[in-house]
């Protein structure tokens, strides 16, 4: 009986195959064997809500590169566009609304900003739809702010109203309280996979009668309403001085000129201010009753904060973190839509949960433009998602993103996240790995972070088979010496239907991280590293990381070019577990591999016995080094230990054994193992701890 089937392939490699067509023709590996069949994605009742876009995916692993390039380009090409990056986004879930394709959606709208005294009726409008009268001398006080910056602001606000009308038809036939549903999410977002207990049947009952469809119509409407403010408010001089101030029904409207640094406080409806150093102050966020929220500051270094006492400490010292109180804010989208415009200036953004362009029932964008920003929170923040959009554009500047879980695009159930850095500056991203506010399931001494372009999916299999898939989530940076550091489940990770991407281009990064991250997924979800070049450093402190898929999965590394080294323990380096399938590439430059491991480099590890599904299922290691003169430094006990390295056969998963050989391309190398069929008896070569 086989006990085990090792491939090996050595071919000239001269440039990158950016669908892997090179690798899985039918000559060297059946290309049809690299996917997962649709009906068994389906088996653990994880399909409820799940992706289109992952589940078009799984059919086809080579394809998985293209996807990632594909995006990278489409996102870059579109950075500008603020409602285009918000429609692809939302297609990724299965509620792309092209509103703008054929004709213009907010057409009465800007028609109605040009007529007479615009602004005073738009606001009257307000206050009549809810019932009231407007405060008397109204329509004095708007005659003193410039003409065009009156027709402007009516123009939002006439949009805000719109949108407003799209989000009561969204939760129109909604089920439960809502003030209900918010109290089970405090606790929901809390949750480790497969742990902490069923789904509450109030919130899944909520969950299947919004509408979400209809909130992507009118996020869709306010994007190119804010799109055109920004363009105005970039030509015009912004040099008046003015101030205006309303409470509405819907919020205040606070219109500013530059005359002095204004501390502002929320609920808003709509503040545009033209200059100052200003402290806003749970400013900047949705909620259910007052569902639309525009701020657009055009200058200034200025504070975002969700509490004043956060102004000068970092929310790793800030003693309140831990408490549910504190209100979601900057560009929270929570169970509304929030926009935030920050134009110019070196801004801190410090706030707790759902923050930070996050959409939760809703849709949430935080857009700086330019300066050098600190963006600090403590969970569910800056890019994060759960039925809805979570968005972070960043164009320019030299920026930090710190925080604790489900940050720096996080995408959960029917969520979409996208964390876009353009700038081409040196960007720091850190999870903290403490102190242990997240601890890990698997190990106690290290934060689950879920970070860095990430998806969680409700793993209910184990309690009552009312599971929920995970999100999508992309974080793409566009330059720059980055660095990346985070915990377990982060950069580039997926649990449970997820699909997440973690996209850089040129630039020395470093990325460090523990186990279940850098290109890696598990249980039917894609995890996608994607480094276009430079010299950089990835380590996986414990292991599975560096393209691994566990359980009908696909995980997914590359690395174009440089001179890299990696730094890897057990299970790593493109492998597959128990019908998942692993990819590495690293495609150019003198590489050296720090190993800590027994299984590594195109490693298989099959954990399932006979007679089922899985036996029809291949589990899948693929490991390429295409080019450069690499050093491979293994364990103490490995005969490998500080040669260059040539080529590598790997006889057993359990063993490493040297077979050196002229090279066909100047130190390439090309490890494939498959273990379809492999394990009849279930054998078990591993001790990783996989769940």
């Amino acid at each position: 009986m086989w006990k085990n089937l090792i491939i090996i392939f050595l071919f000239p490699v001269v440039a990158w195959a950016s669908d892997w067509s090179d690798i899985f023709k039918d000559k060297v590996y059946k290309g049809s064997e690299i996917s997962v069949y649709s009906s068994d994605i389906r088996n653990f009742s994880g399909q409820k809500y799940i992706s289109p876009l992952l589940e078009s995916s799984m059919k086809d692993g080579r394809a998985l590169p293209s996807l990632a390039q594909i995006t990278r380009n489409m996102m870059l090409d579109k950075k500008q566009d603020l409602s285009t990056l918000i429609v692809y986004s939302m297609a990724r879930i299965g509620y792309g609304v092209r509103r703008d394709l054929i004709g213009d959606p907010i057409k009465k709208a800007r028609n109605h900003s040009q007529q007479k005294n615009a602004l005073f009726k738009a606001i009257k409008k307000i206050f009549i739809k809810s019932g009231k009268k407007p405060p008397s001398g109204l329509i004095e006080k708007i005659k003193k702010i410039p003409l065009d910056i009156q027709k402007l602001s009516a123009f939002l606000i006439e949009v805000a109203l719109v949108s407003k009308s799209w989000h009561s038809k969204a939760f129109k036939n909604k089920k439960g309280s809502i003030s209900q549903v918010q109290k089970i999410l405090s606790q929901y977002t809390r949750h480790t996979p497969g742990i902490g207990g069923a789904l509450d049947p109030v919130l899944i009952d909520f969950a299947d009668s919004i509408n979400m469809k209809y909130l992507s119509a009118g996020a869709v409407d306010l994007a190119i309403a804010v799109e055109e403010a920004k363009s105005l408010l970039l030509k015009r001089k912004n040099n008046e001085k003015f101030h205006f101030h309303v409470n509405t029904p819907l919020g205040k409207v606070i219109l500013n000129g530059v005359d002095e640094s204004n501390s502002i406080t929320g609920p808003l409806l709509l503040a545009l201010d033209l200059g100052g150093d200003d402290q806003w102050v749970s400013a900047s966020g949705s909620n259910y009753s007052m569902p639309v929220n525009i701020v657009i500051d055009v200058s200034g270094s200025d504070y975002w904060l969700a509490k004043n006492d956060m102004k000068s400490t970092s929310i790793k010292n800030y003693k309140n973190r831990k408490k549910q109180n504190l209100p979601s804010d900057q560009g929270s989208g929570y169970f509304g839509y929030s926009f935030l415009v920050d134009m110019k200036g070196n801004d801190i953004y410090r706030a707790r949960s759902f923050s930070q362009g996050s959409g939760i029932f809703g849709l949430g964008v935080i857009w700086d433009l330019k300066g050098d920003d600190i963006y600090d929170c403590y969970s569910f923040c800056q890019a994060s998602s759960l039925f809805g959009g979570g968005f972070l554009l960043d164009a320019d500047g030299e920026d930090s993103y710190s925080g604790f879980r489900s940050l720096q695009s996080f995408a959960a159930t029917n969520g979409s996240s996208l964390l876009l850095d353009t700038g081409g500056q040196s960007d720091s991203y850190l999870a903290y790995t403490s102190p242990l506010d997240f601890p890990s399931l698997v190990d106690s001494n290290v934060n689950s972070s879920f970070a860095q372009g990430a998806t969680l999916g409700k793993r209910s299999d184990t309690i009552d088979g009312h599971s929920w898939s995970g999100g999508v989530a992309v974080l793409i940076d566009d330059g720059g010496h980055n660095r990346f550091e985070a915990g377990f489940f982060a950069q580039g990770f997926s649990y449970w239907y997820g699909l997440s991407m973690l996209l850089t281009s040129k630039g020395n990064d470093t990325y460090l991280s523990d186990k279940y991250s850098q290109g890696s997924a598990t249980h039917y979800g894609i995890g996608i590293l994607f480094d276009k070049g430079g010299d950089d450093k990835y380590q996986v402190r414990q292991e599975l990381g560096l393209g691994v898929g566990h359980d009908f999965s696909y995980g997914v590394f590359i690395d174009l070019k440089g001179n890299d080294i990696y730094e890897a323990a057990n299970l790593s380096l493109g492998c597959g577990s128990a019908n998942g399938m692993g990819f590495f590439w690293d495609n150019e430059g003198n590489d050296t591999y720090n190993l800590s491991a027994k299984q590594f480099m195109g490693c298989v590890v099959d954990r399932v016995g006979r007679h089922s599904i899985r036996n029809r299922n291949h589990t899948l290691g693929v490991f390429v080094d295409a080019g450069g003169k690499d050093i491979i430094n293994s364990p103490p006990q490995s005969p490998l230990r500080g040669q260059v390295w040539t080529k590598v056969w790997r006889h057993d998963p359990g063993q490493v054994v040297p077979k050196f050989a002229k090279p066909f391309f100047k130190g390439g190398s090309f490890f494939l193992s498959d273990s379809l069929k492999l394990f009849p008896d279930g054998v078990d070569l591993t001790d990783s701890q996989v769940f």
